[in-house]
């Protein structure tokens, strides 16, 4: 959707926040009432049949480390 909008493509568009950054100014952002009752969800698991399970425990750790916190914030998500 984002991209149809900075394409004008369409009138309006609902996208999420951090992508609507992404498009800097090809595009205004119009806030919405309420919108922080609007949250979601996105959980952060090792699938049981992960073919690297060291490799997605490591980026689960990372994620979930401050670094990793902290870059979440910087790219406009909340904390888990």
């Amino acid at each position: 959707m984002l991209t149809k909008v900075e394409l004008n493509e369409v009138d309006a568009g609902l996208v999420y926040v951090t992508d609507a950054r992404t498009a800097g100014d090809k595009v205004r952002q119009i806030p919405v009432r309420d919108a922080a009752n609007a949250v979601n969800r996105y959980p952060i698991v090792v699938l049981s049949g992960s073919p690297n399970k060291a490799a997605a425990r490591a980026f689960e750790r990372f994620i979930l480390s401050p670094t990793g916190l902290a870059a979440l914030k910087k790219a406009g998500f909340g904390a888990p």
